[in-house]
C-alpha cells in the first residue's frame, strides 16, 4: 500500500461504515474537546469503535485519567495528540501506556519563515519521545486542527525528508487538492475533516468518495522510495 487515508472528525456510525466501504485505512474522531463542533463524548466514540478497529481516537491535551479512560473504553487503534503536548509530557503517556499507538500532530504555520527550524526540533523531539507517527497540521492554541486552514507544503516536505517515522499530512486537504499536496509533501498518509463535510462532523458520501479516490491515485504515482508504508 503508497500511503494511508485517515477520514477524521466522524461523529456518525453511517458516515464511518461509509468511509470503511469507500477504503479508508483510519477514521478519526475527536473526543472530549467541546471548542470542537466534531467533539463527542468517550461513550460515543466506543459505539464508532464497534464499526472499525482503524480508530483514531484523537484528544487534546489530555490528563492521564482522560487518557486512561479513552484507551480502556474506546480500545483504539491509537491515541492521537493534537494539543500542545510537550515531548517529555508524550514520553510520560507513551511509557505508561505502551500497548496504545501513539501519534502526535505538529503544528506549522502556513508560510515557512522562521518556523522552519523550530519545526525540524520539534519533529525530532517527538521522535525521540516515542511517538510513532507525526500528524503535520495547521493550528492555533484556540483551535489545533480541523479549522480547514493549510500547513506550509514546503515546509511539511522538508520535514518528511527528515523523519524517521510515518508522516501523515493534515489541513486545509479537499478532494481538489489532495493530488496535489501528496504530490508536492510525498507523506506516508493524508487526514482530512473539515474538507469532506456537508456540515461539521456530518460527512458528505461523495465528497469522501472523490477525497479517497484522489488520495489513492496521487500515491500510487509517488516512487515507492518516496513513499513510507501504512504502518
Amino acid at each position: 500500500m503508497a500511503g494511508g487515508v485517515k477520514l477524521c472528525g466522524m461523529k456518525r456510525r453511517s458516515d464511518v461504515r461509509e468511509a470503511l466501504q469507500l477504503g479508508a485505512d483510519w477514521i478519526g474522531t475527536v473526543i472530549g474537546y467541546p471548542r470542537s463542533p466534531r467533539s463527542i463524548s468517550i461513550q460515543e466514540a466506543a459505539e464508532l469503535a464497534v464499526e472499525s478497529d482503524r480508530l483514531v481516537a484523537v484528544v487534546v491535551d489530555p490528563d492521564d485519567s482522560l487518557a486512561a479512560e479513552v484507551i480502556d473504553v474506546v480500545r483504539p487503534a491509537a491515541v492521537q495528540l493534537s494539543g500542545y503536548e510537550e515531548p517529555d509530557r508524550v514520553a510520560r503517556l507513551i511509557a505508561r501506556f505502551p500497548d496504545t499507538g501513539w501519534w502526535k500532530v505538529l503544528h506549522i504555520p502556513a508560510t515557512e519563515g522562521e518556523d522552519a527550524a523550530d519545526a525540524e526540533r520539534q519533529l525530532r523531539d517527538y521522535i525521540a519521545a516515542g511517538a510513532g507517527r507525526v500528524v503535520i497540521d495547521a493550528g492555533t492554541r484556540a483551535m489545533p486542527g480541523g479549522t480547514g486552514s493549510s500547513a506550509s507544503w514546503r515546509l511539511a516536505a522538508m520535514l518528511v525528508g527528515l523523519a524517521s517515522v510515518p508522516i501523515t499530512l493534515s489541513g486545509g486537504l479537499t478532494p481538489e487538492n489532495v493530488g496535489s499536496a501528496i504530490a508536492h509533501v510525498k507523506p506516508a498518509g493524508v487526514d482530512v475533516s473539515s474538507g469532506i463535510e456537508a456540515a461539521p462532523g456530518v460527512k458528505d458520501a461523495l465528497a469522501m468518495e472523490r477525497f479517497v479516490s484522489e488520495a489513492r491515485r496521487a500515491f500510487e504515482a509517488v516512487p515507492r522510495s518516496q513513499s513510507m508504508p501504512l504502518t
